[in-house]
């Protein structure tokens, strides 16, 4: 009797699999990212150089929005068998971890570090 192989046909179904789960947890969590940075910054009644003044998000909370740009940036990128959520504005990224005059105001983390939100990305890629 011959032995039929469907492997190389099983493993292509895989990753297709896998990728478009991948592509639904990367859509959801820039959804949820994108939520916590809805915030609107307070305005102040005063100007400064010409522009409204707004008040700074807390130490350790997610930025305010102010203009929307940071907001407007995060998305994915895809790429075989893997995807990469983030922004491309390059103050992003001392929101995210900080400098020296500035504490951290973290808004791509706390969405990977919550146990809950790694359950839903499981749950989504597992799903395909």
């Amino acid at each position: 009797m011959p032995v039929l192989w469907y492997g190389d046909k099983v493993l292509t179904e895989v990753e297709q699999k896998t990728q478009r789960g991948l592509r639904r947890a990367a859509t959801w969590m820039v959804r949820e990212i994108k939520q916590s940075l809805n915030v609107q910054g307070a305005r102040l009644g005063g100007k400064t150089k010409g522009r409204a003044r707004y008040v700074a998000s807390k130490k350790g909370e997610p930025p305010h929005r102010q203009l929307g740009g940071l907001k407007r940036s995060i998305d994915y990128i895809e790429t075989p068998m893997s995807v990469r959520v983030g922004t491309g504005v390059d103050y992003g990224l001392y929101l995210e971890v900080g400098t020296k005059k500035m504490a951290k105001r973290p808004f791509l983390r706390p969405m990977i570090d919550n146990a809950g939100n790694q359950k839903k990305i499981a749950e989504l890629v597992a799903r395909g």
